[in-house]
């Protein structure tokens, strides 16, 4: 705002306060009420003025609309004590103002004063406001004038407002209405052409002066949804059409939408998209049916047990692309996915109320499929239709994803890049593991995994490496962009692998028919990366079996599918093979199929000596078979040989480790092959009597026996091969030129041969107890110390050491022979 203009605004503002001031002050003297009537011309005179934009002209609007109503309540508090004649007298005598803008204003005025008598004629006098007011055509000025008439005459045309007179207050608002849109449309033409942004800035400030009317409307209690769709809302829409102005069509269709009734937007949504095919094309149709559908949908999401009755509205939409189509062929793609996957999504949040909505889907993916076809030749990749085929995440429940009739939703799909069918793929899947939707039938699984076969389950050999150049040259996966492109496979998988855990059916054949179903897609794929999943569901799946009813039969074909799978992932993923491998080992062993478990050992054996090289898994992966071999039981008892044959290999390995530390560790661990100890009801109970008295011998050969100790059954007890393992180790730690670590180990080895000596083998007595704690403490006297304290880094083996013989110390109290021993 220039100096001069803000002048003389303010110039207006103290001319229109002191009128004010002055038309009150008369007012208060009722022998002076005509020279109050001239104060009020006077100040409505300001709005005479072409100089102000609209929002100056609003604040000399609201101090002028102040004043009228001071006049206006004097003139309602003094009919009081007139007669009728008076306020007619007056209505007559304010139309010969000198000026058209304080005459209206005053004629207004005083009529809707006058309106509010007995016996008044009220159509002749709204007829009369409103014909007059054609005499303002001047933009600014008419729509002020006219937001005036409808401001003052609001509470009147609402209670006027009955069955005889409703078509009467109808007619009047959207006369009104339909005025006051030409002025505001006007608005645009006037000046200079490079004053449009101007205008268009102008028009939008004025805007809600034109919407007051539809708002009036919408505000009329007997005013049916029939009535709207048969008489307002087409005398609204034509007067939107006609004026073929962009604004004007953007923003009063978008008033329809929000402000009347959700029941009105259904029954006349005919009527409502019929006009969008004839607004101009600037016009976003994309937005104004996004605006409409969103409503749609939150009425109904605040009436979940609602329900908007007939669901044939959806079809209307539909009838309008189809329509939009030949109208505009070129119409742009990406809002007509837009506007699509707004139809699909209140079809969608409907879908639970009645299923056949569900056909209307079909519709839609058949529009996208035509359209898709007519453009994929104008474009090298096409994306917008994307957003339909996300659409489903907005199924109410997901289950109902499997009801569709896909052919076209799948063709769609197919049509697209790899890109976007990852996405969609991965849509689906994250959906159901959302939704925890179980995936029970060989129909629904067929149908999940025809999306996955196009989508994840594609392999691409873009950045694959030969092995020559990798070799020579390094992985390159270094790179950011492989690296990127491993991290989003790595997710697209481990969407794929909690897929898998919701495969399940309560009967055990149809489960494991599901499984070899979902065996048959994943190889199609990079299987390495599934298969441990779907071996770890078989392996559950076989554990839940009732192993006694269970047809061995049945169980060996299972295992021997799994060692088939194990072995195609082997060479990618060696670790996890040779674990899947010793789990099926112990289960195969409570299944009592010992020459199967044997089997899967020599499996981890021949992985662990081919494939495991890096020092720190062999060790933990020896570790691991050593767990699973103590685990054993059933094999321990019946099958004693091939069992000795596998410990005595697991105890070589542990021998030909890189490092003394870990050789010595093993073979520590290893020991607890050759004596194992287990609970009394861990044993199966159906384990015969003549089998423990005939065990008994083999004590003295190393051989499996059963002794029952207390409340545990030792399995197998070989004290020389015990002591064995344990100098051997003691050899090896020892050897180590680090005193440190060669007495950490000592004093492990010291613990565990207290494990043995509790547990009564015979070899590991006091004096090989006392032996090793004399060996320690030799050890820690050569370290050097200050005042009496180790320090350094032998300070948290001094610590260890402490730890075991406070041990010792207590059990003293529970077993009399720690007293032997010297500490």
């Amino acid at each position: 705002m220039t100096l001069e203009e803000q002048q003389r605004l303010d110039n207006s503002i103290t001319i229109i306060k002191n009128e004010i001031y002055q038309m009150r002050k008369c007012l208060e003297s009722k022998h002076k009420f005509m020279d109050s009537l001239k104060h009020a011309s006077n100040f409505l005179n300001e709005l005479r003025t072409s100089s102000l934009n609209p929002k100056q002209y609003y604040e000399l609007y609201i101090l002028i609309y102040d004043g009228l109503n001071y006049l206006s309540n004097y003139l309602k508090d003094n009919n009081k004590e007139s007669n009728n004649n008076y306020l007619i007298d007056l209505y007559e005598l304010v139309q010969y103002a000198g000026n058209i803008i304080p005459r209206l204003y005053l004629m207004i005025t005083v009529g809707s004063v006058y309106m509010g008598l007995e016996d008044a004629p009220i159509n002749e006098i709204l007829n009369d406001m409103l014909e007059m007011c054609k005499g303002v055509q001047n933009p600014i000025r008419g729509l002020f004038l006219r937001y005036y008439l409808i401001q003052k005459t609001k509470s009147f045309l609402i209670n006027f407002e009955n069955s005889s007179n409703l078509d009467k207050v109808i007619n009047f608002i959207v006369a009104n209405f339909i005025e006051m849109n030409k002025l505001w449309v006007r608005l645009q033409h006037q000046g200079h052409s490079s004053e449009r942004a101007r205008r268009v800035e102008e028009r939008n400030e004025l805007k809600i002066l034109v919407g007051s009317n539809l708002v009036m409307l919408s505000q009329l209690e007997m005013v049916s949804k029939e009535l709207y769709n048969e008489k307002i809302l087409p005398e609204i829409l034509q007067q939107i059409i006609r004026c073929k102005d962009t604004i004007a069509q953007n923003y009063l269709l978008d008033v329809i939408i929000q402000i009347f009734p959700d029941n009105f937007q259904v029954y006349s949504l005919q009527t409502f998209c019929k006009a969008l095919l004839l607004v101009n094309e600037d016009v976003s149709i994309t937005d104004l049916l996004n605006s409409l559908i969103e409503r749609l949908i939150d009425y109904r999401k605040r009436n979940s047990t609602e329900s908007l009755g007939d669901f044939s509205f959806l079809k209307t939409f539909v009838e309008f692309i189809e329509n939009l189509n030949q109208n505009d062929p070129e119409f742009n793609i990406k809002n007509y996915c837009t506007i699509l996957n707004g139809i699909l999504k209140l079809s969608l949040i409907y879908s639970k109320e009645d299923d056949e909505v569900l056909d209307n889907l079909n519709l839609i993916y058949k529009l996208s499929i035509d359209k898709f076809n007519l453009i994929k030749d104008s474009s090298e990749e096409i994306d917008d239709f994307r957003i339909i085929l996300k659409s489903i995440e907005n199924f109410e429940d997901f289950n109902n994803f499997f009801k569709i009739n896909d052919d076209n939703y799948f063709k769609l799909f197919n049509l697209q890049s790899l890109s976007i069918k990852k996405e969609i793929g991965t849509l689906i899947l994250n959906n159901l593991i959302d939704n925890d939707i179980r995936i029970d039938n060989l129909e629904s699984l067929q149908m999940v995994f025809k999306y996955l076969n196009e989508s994840i389950l594609v392999k691409e050999d873009k950045h694959q490496v030969s092995e020559t150049k990798r070799d020579l040259f390094g992985d390159s996966s270094t790179d950011n962009s492989a690296s990127n492109e491993l991290i989003e496979l790595d997710i697209y998988h481990e969407f794929l692998n909690k897929f898998l855990h919701l495969v399940y059916n309560k009967d055990y054949k149809v489960q494991y028919a599901l499984l070899n179903e979902c065996e048959v897609h994943l190889s199609k794929g990079n299987y390495y990366r599934t298969y441990p999943t779907l071996i770890s569901i078989l392996i559950r799946l076989i554990r839940k079996r009732n192993f006694e009813k269970a047809d061995k039969k049945e169980l060996v074909n299972m295992f021997n599918r799994i060692s088939k799978l194990i072995n195609m992932i082997k060479d990618k993923m060696p670790i996890k093979a040779l674990n899947l491998n010793l789990n099926c080992a112990q289960i195969s062993n409570e299944c009592l199929l010992n020459n199967i478990s044997y089997e899967f050992f020599i499996e981890s054996f021949i992985i662990y000596e081919e494939m495991i090289i890096e020092s720190k898994i062999q060790i933990q992966c020896l570790m691991n078979i050593i767990n699973k071999l103590i685990s054993l039981d059933q094999m321990i008892i019946l099958d004693v040989e091939d069992f000795n044959k596998l410990i005595t290999k697991a105890t070589l390995y542990g021998s030909r480790l890189l490092k003394k530390t870990d050789q010595c560790r093993a073979i520590y661990n290893s020991s607890h092959l050759w004596w194992i100890n287990k609970e009394e009801d861990a044993i199966a109970e159906g384990d015969d009597d003549e089998e423990k008295e005939d065990s008994a011998e083999p004590e003295e050969t190393g051989e499996s026996h059963l002794q029952e100790n207390a409340n545990q059954i030792s399995l197998k007890k070989d004290d020389k091969r015990v002591l064995e393992c344990l100098q051997k180790s003691l050899r090896i730690a020892d050897s180590i030129m680090d005193n440190n670590v060669s007495v950490e180990l000592f004093i492990e080895i010291l613990n565990q041969s207290i494990y043995y000596f509790i547990h009564g083998n015979e070899m590991i007595n006091v004096r090989y107890l006392n032996g090793l704690i004399e060996l320690i403490g030799n050890n820690f006297k050569e370290i050097g110390q200050t005042n009496g304290q180790i320090e350094g880094p032998y300070l948290s083996t001094w610590k260890h050491y402490q730890r075991t013989l406070k041990y010792i110390k207590e059990q003293r109290v529970v077993d009399a022979r720690f007293h032997e021993i010297a500490i």
